[in-house]
């Protein structure tokens, strides 16, 4: 809520009723009512997801469940994006602290169009929450607990520079179930691709809306062979 924060004091601590209704098509109306209560500001950020441990041939954090979203940020004012006068480039990079454990950085993962026509951008700053972390050169990570992290995205577009920073925390609950380890998916199954799109056009720069730009954050091992 957009410039709520003095207004929504006087409510702390009182319980409100709320209600879910969905209307599914050639069915019936759905409803659910449930009791929620504002306990004040959040000390720090709410993990966006819970991940599990997985211990084998490489040590990662696979994706259990995703418990909420990274607060949006645009790379300009508004609501509208800008256009880029031949070309653009973005650069993200992934950090996460596991505190005495170390910190786990990936990136930058890089997307660029370079052409002799404009490029509309969008104003949104895109990021994702990974399905897989590999943790590179760490020896051990806790099984359990809230674990910070950060986006960084920076945008190069007509000679100008814009970053930003989304700052998030994640939730380790455990290590992965041993009977479920096996049906986790390879890494064969999830690297293609994912480490460095570059894109180029002879004739102005008409944006491909099916080419599916997708992010996993990989081991640098692989982000090298792959580039």
């Amino acid at each position: 809520m957009v410039n709520a924060k003095d207004s929504l004091v006087t409510y702390f601590g009182k319980e409100f009723d709320g209600l879910w209704s969905a209307s599914l098509q050639g069915g019936p109306n759905l409803e659910a009512k449930f009791k929620a209560k504002i306990v004040g500001f959040c000390d720090t950020l709410p993990p966006v997801a819970e991940y599990c441990v997985l211990r084998g041939d490489t040590l990662e954090l696979r994706l259990v469940e995703n418990v909420d979203y990274i607060e949006p940020q645009t790379f300009y004012e508004g609501k509208s994006g800008n256009i880029c006068h031949g070309g653009f480039r973005s650069e993200k990079t992934f950090t996460l602290d596991l505190g005495k454990n170390g910190k786990v950085s990936k990136g930058p993962f890089v997307e660029e169009l370079s052409c002799d026509g404009d490029v509309p951008v969008d104003a949104d700053v895109n990021i994702g929450i990974p399905e897989i972390i590999v943790l590179d050169r760490l020896q051990d990570v806790p099984a359990e607990g809230v674990v910070h992290g950060s986006w960084e995205a920076g945008l190069t577009c007509n000679s100008e520079y814009i970053k930003r920073v989304l700052p998030f925390s994640i939730r380790i609950v455990g290590d992965c179930p041993e009977v479920e380890q096996n049906h986790w998916l390879s890494h064969e199954d999830v690297t293609a691709d994912r480490c460095q799109r570059v894109g180029s056009c002879d004739n102005g720069c008409e944006w491909d809306e099916n080419d599916k730009r997708v992010m996993e954050i990989l081991s640098e091992e692989e982000c090298a062979s792959d580039n």
